[in-house]
């Protein structure tokens, strides 16, 4: 009941015929309310670096846990949640790129993406998801940077211009993963590169029994559908619920498909704000637009009410007449809503995406060394865990390269930018000073010893003359 195994020079080939047939499938619009952001395009390679990487795993699959999708929400899209063990049996050995632990929430999402297929491919091929409006992103360039991370070589992609680019963050993933790798002697990549890797990655991890491959391909066509606008947005609705909690849309199935888990921080805690998680309730972020335009609308309208009574209402000299005209007035005017003062405050205080609470969540939810694409501040980044300490993935294309040491920032009040070993920048340079001078050493030490060997050399040639 297994597929044939197929030679690397065979999966190449599938993926060349499939490839075009991604590309052909874009034509997109981006939803009219959704949180999204676009985004602009995006190290010279060490030697040695190169030379380590190269003996690294290029395919080792695994990874996190795979979200799901649950239930309908009345009158809006579907949830996307996950009720699986986070850390998805591995650890931090998956985020290695070892992924031996997945092996049963592997089977387990392949299970539940063949019996997804025809809902999501259905969701894809309609509305946003295949509208006529044809957006296609620019292409972009990413410069290529090594780093070390659970004891391995990595290769992680920069960006030169500010924006969410939700592509790197998941390439990033499987590069830190070790589930994708680049050619070692390369500088910069374009997104269509990357576009290709993620989508082969996709194609490969075909699920071996038959009963669940049987809309497997149809369900990965749905996913290079909307593979390629990731490289410019991705719509993201989120709910204030939990940090798993999104309203469903088709370029989520990507995340499912590549076992990387998307997170937010943006969460509302029900024991210190009970007040405006009872506002909050089940609302996605798009709802809590719609709750605050359709009390605008209606505060406007009683104001335009009030006005006018107070025009049409019959002048009186009589003080205690005219208070109860005033009281008359007020009793049939309905007071605001009190819920739009607590959602607005709490959209105000946090809008950065990210709540005390909410952070919490997530030191709980990440596993010491396991990978997930994290939504905050507009941006999507790479996050990890450390010790007790979140940290984001550092891509910005002049910090690194005016600052090389730097690999990750806590996601922290102080927000402090660590080395690839998660040390401080200045232990992090004085290591890397004292690598560089004992490798200067050692070459002055060998140019020595050469030169030496070829004066004794010449010597003596020249007595035996």
């Amino acid at each position: 009941g297994g597929r044939a195994p197929r030679t690397k020079a065979a999966r190449k080939g599938r993926f060349r015929k499939a490839a075009p047939v991604c590309i052909a499938l874009l034509g997109a619009r981006p939803p009219p309310r959704a949180a999204m952001a676009e985004v602009g395009a995006g190290g010279g390679v060490d030697a040695a670096a190169a030379a380590e990487l190269a003996t690294a795993s290029g395919a080792a699959g695994g990874g996190d846990s795979r979200a799901g999708v649950g239930a309908a929400e009345p009158g809006g899209g579907d949830e996307r949640s996950d009720d699986a063990d986070p850390v998805g049996g591995g650890g931090g050995s998956d985020a290695a790129g070892g992924g031996g632990g997945a092996a049963d929430d592997s089977v387990a999402a392949d299970a539940a993406l063949a019996s997804r297929s025809s809902t999501n491919t259905t969701a894809a091929a309609g509305g946003d998801a295949d509208g006529a409006g044809g957006f296609v992103p620019p292409e972009t360039i990413h410069a290529v940077k090594y780093l070390d991370f659970a004891g391995k070589k990595r290769q992680v992609l920069l960006q030169d211009e500010n924006g969410a680019c939700p592509l790197l963050a998941i390439c990033n993933t499987l590069l830190l993963r070790g589930a994708i790798t680049l050619p070692f002697d390369v500088d910069a990549v374009t997104s269509a590169q990357l576009i290709d890797r993620v989508a082969s990655v996709m194609f490969d991890a075909a699920p071996t029994d038959p009963s669940m491959a049987a809309g497997w391909e149809t369900h990965v066509a749905a996913c290079c559908r909307v593979l390629p606008r990731l490289n410019a947005y991705l719509p993201v609705n989120v709910k204030f619920t939990g940090p798993d909690k999104f309203e469903y849309t088709p370029e989520l199935d990507v995340f499912d498909m590549l076992r990387v888990e998307l997170l937010h921080g943006w969460c509302v805690n029900p024991e210190k704000e009970p007040e405006t998680a009872v506002a909050l309730g089940t609302m996605s972020y798009n709802a809590t637009q719609d709750f605050l335009a359709k009390a605008d609308e209606d505060a406007e309208a009683k104001d335009k009410e009030a006005a006018a009574a107070a025009v049409a209402a019959p002048a009186s000299d009589d003080p205690e007449e005219a208070l109860a005209i005033a009281m008359s007035q007020e009793a049939a005017t309905p007071h605001a809503d009190p819920n739009v003062a607590l959602v607005r405050v709490f959209l105000e205080k946090y809008r950065s995406q990210m709540t005390p609470f909410g952070r919490s969540l997530l030191k709980g939810r990440v596993a010491a060394g396991q990978l997930a694409v994290l939504f905050f501040n507009n941006h999507f980044s790479v996050v990890t865990r450390h010790g007790d300490g979140l940290y984001m993935l550092c891509t910005d294309l002049v910090l690194c390269r005016n600052e090389p040491v730097v690999a990750w920032q806590a996601l922290d009040d102080g927000a402090a930018f660590v080395a690839d070993d998660f040390s401080d920048l200045a232990t992090a340079k004085a290591k890397r000073a004292a690598e560089e001078a004992a490798r200067a050493e050692a070459i002055a030490i060998a140019r020595e010893a050469d030169e030496r060997e070829a004066a004794a050399a010449g010597g003596g040639g020249g007595g035996g003359g």
